[in-house]
């Protein structure tokens, strides 16, 4: 669309040919061709785009749901933004664009009162907004297509709501219904599309991510300029706005002396300085939420190295009794050998309720962590980390990725829950096992082998 007024007249008339036979792919960029090739010959019905500044993409589904809307009479489509009022603004000033170039008998009629575009067809275009308020006048009985832009600055704490009471219902009957998610990177990567099917969609093939480099808007002067108005590429806000690196805002980050190049890695040899063996105390960290989230840590402390390895983690929304002991005898088995390791050490934070429970009727001998102020808490993380006492193995993603991207909430005395239930219970669980460490003993010397839990759970 960009190059449209230099083309001559029959260029023109070509271009108005294939949009009356309802073709309307090649008004757009050859990045944009990409994300419209995905969504018309992919299989599935979910697809998403991640894309850095300036892509164009408000435009491109404007596109794609103009052709489908074209080729289909009497079909309903819904394009959401954050909220109403800016998808009014932004999509009529894209219809307004589109005027140069499609034909004024394939334009719908723009009805700015009822946020929508009609066809003589029936077919219709219809706008809605994420916000809490707009959210009702978005529902109705079929969508053939929805197309949520911007979707991870939509409001995160109706999030789940507007998508599941709201949105989908409307497709359920509709054999070719799509849901078309495009967005710039948002502020957290504990926005719940962030954390529910960014990943999802990236493990499909379902998900198309630009970044500066890949658009043919830019010029590569345009593209140095940005940079040096970040002051380079290393600068945060660059890789998140334009590079659509995961990060948070850097004031806003838990941890933000974490750095996978110092602090991940594989686990080092159980030896001292000589090559001999030593044996180490396993110290495993759990928050079990059971409501929601349980977490388990499982790792050591290395005396001679003075630092504390994680080995493995798991994680289970929703789990029983049973699955959680279950999850801790296998962590306990395969990670720390007799041959090779003490008797662990746990430290969990459970209700008082559940934590009688897992004593009394699954044999598990837990002890209650030391916590204190989150900011506290958390300080002592940010020292582990200040100080390189932490490794962690690379297969612990979801712990790494919570370092990586966890925040505060706007008042600073709490962690960020983003949303959703999914509030850092890797990285604070973690943060228990840190605290529970004789940091500078030998296992002998430990005050903390009288805490010593049986090696696994026996069942009662």
């Amino acid at each position: 669309m960009a190059g449209f007024k230099t083309w001559d007249a029959d260029k023109r008339e070509k271009s108005n040919e294939l949009l009356r036979r309802g073709k309307y792919r090649h008004i757009l960029m050859p990045h944009q061709r990409e994300f419209y090739d995905l969504v018309n010959s992919g299989e599935g019905n979910h697809f998403g785009l991640y894309t850095s500044r300036k892509y164009g993409k408000s435009l491109t589904i404007l596109v794609m749901a103009m052709e489908f809307a074209q080729n289909n009479p009497g079909t309903i489509q819904r394009i959401i933004l954050p909220s109403k009022v800016q998808a009014k603004e932004i999509f009529f000033n894209l219809f307004n664009e589109l005027k140069d170039i499609i034909p004024p008998e394939l334009m719908p009629s723009a009805l700015k009162m009822e946020s929508c575009f009609v066809y003589p067809s029936g077919s219709r275009i219809v706008l809605g907004g994420a916000l809490p308020e707009n959210q009702e006048s978005s529902r109705g009985p079929i969508a053939h297509r929805i197309f949520r832009d911007e979707v991870a600055s939509f409001n995160a704490g109706t999030y789940e709501y507007f998508l599941y009471s709201i949105l989908l219902p409307q497709g359920t009957t509709v054999p070719d219904f799509k849901l078309i998610d495009t967005t710039t990177p948002p502020k957290s990567p504990e926005h719940p599309w962030i954390k529910n099917e960014y990943g999802k969609l990236l493990s499909k093939g379902a998900l198309k991510k630009f970044t500066i480099y890949d658009n043919a808007l830019l010029t590569p002067a345009m593209i140095e300029n940005i940079v040096e108005t970040y002051g380079g590429i290393s600068n945060q806000n660059f890789r998140r706005e334009h590079l659509c690196e995961l990060v948070s805002s850097g004031d806003l980050l838990l941890a933000p002396e974490f750095d996978k190049a110092i602090h991940v890695g594989e686990p080092p040899p159980l030896e001292d300085s000589f090559g001999n063996p030593i044996i180490c105390q396993p110290v495993i960290g759990a928050d079990l939420g059971l409501a929601d989230n349980s977490y388990e840590i499982f790792g050591y402390y290395h005396y001679v190295l003075d630092k504390y390895i994680v080995l493995d983690e798991w994680f289970g929304t929703y789990k029983t009794f049973d699955v959680i002991v279950d999850a801790y005898n296998a962590g306990v088995k395969a990670n720390f050998p007799s041959s090779d390791f003490l008797e662990p050490d746990c430290v969990c934070d459970v209700w008082e309720l559940a934590r009688h429970e897992l004593r009394n009727s699954h044999g598990w001998n837990m002890r209650a962590p030391t916590k204190g102020k989150v900011d506290e808490t958390i300080n002592f993380l940010r020292d582990v980390l200040v100080n390189k006492k932490l490794l962690i193995s690379p297969k612990c993603v979801n712990l790494i990725h919570e370092l990586e991207v966890s925040i505060w909430a706007d008042n600073r005395r709490e962690i960020d829950r983003g949303g959703t239930v999914k509030h850092s219970d890797g990285l604070v669980a973690l943060c228990y096992a840190l605290k529970a460490v004789n940091w500078g003993r030998r296992p002998s010397d430990s005050v903390g082998l009288k805490f010593k839990s049986i090696r696994g759970v026996k069942r009662r």
